[in-house]
């Protein structure tokens, strides 16, 4: 499984199949071709601007970067599971994933818990810098119930897509850099998700909120 195809659709400049196809490769307990799933913590550009170079090789489902795509693919609907209240299991073949929907920052967003590794994925709802909320009210349910999930769990690492935090609390980088140095490290861990649980159930009105790790940007 792949999550995320990035921010550089170039197969030049940036050889994400030919790449994957060499993990694959060194995976397999054979030289039978293993099959892919791509799939997107959310659909924005910058997740899935690759999701051509994997458009046409076999044993190789890319799904489509969007709601519809996501509830289809994953049972989703009607007289089935219902979005974004219930979660689903991803089986791997001796691995399995469970996918938690957490719309709010786009309405395709999701979550990956990986039971193997204890490794929360949290895509751009959660990471060390600026969260930015397009639905401040589906963002409260969804981290409530993110937290409420994982609390149980075993989480080691929360593992988000972007570092924007430098290492002293609170403070960002400008929008846009390219040189960070003294950057926060990428994995925050389940003190973070709580906290922002918290701070969300505080404020039901969009508020702009500066934490030590992440800074809550609402944008409605």
């Amino acid at each position: 499984m792949l999550l995320d195809t990035g921010a550089t659709a170039n197969a030049n400049k940036f050889p994400l199949y030919s790449e994957v196809q060499k993990l694959l490769l060194s995976a397999a307990s054979t030289h039978r071709k293993m099959p892919l799933l791509v799939l997107h913590s959310h659909g924005h550009s910058d997740h899935i601007a690759a999701d051509g170079q994997f458009q046409n090789p076999p044993e190789t489902t890319v799904i489509p970067p969007n709601l519809i795509g996501v509830k289809a693919h994953f049972g989703y609907g009607p007289k089935a599971l219902n979005w974004p209240e219930d979660t689903k299991l991803i089986d791997l073949g001796g691995r399995t994933l469970t996918l938690i929907p957490i719309p709010g920052h786009s309405e395709d967003a999701i979550a990956l818990f990986d039971q193997h590794t204890g490794w929360l994925l949290t895509g751009d709802s959660l990471y060390p810098g600026r969260l930015y909320v397009r639905n401040w009210q589906e963002y409260r349910l969804s981290i409530q119930r993110l937290y409420e999930h994982t609390a149980s769990l075993a989480v080691t690492a929360i593992m988000g897509t972007h570092i924007e935090m430098s290492k002293a609390p609170g403070i960002d980088y400008p929008v846009g850099a390219t040189y960070q140095p003294n950057e926060a490290p990428l994995p925050l861990d389940f003190e973070h998700l709580k906290t922002l649980n918290h701070l969300l159930q505080r404020n039901p009105t969009p508020t702009r909120i500066v934490s030590e790790a992440f800074i809550l940007q609402p944008l409605d």
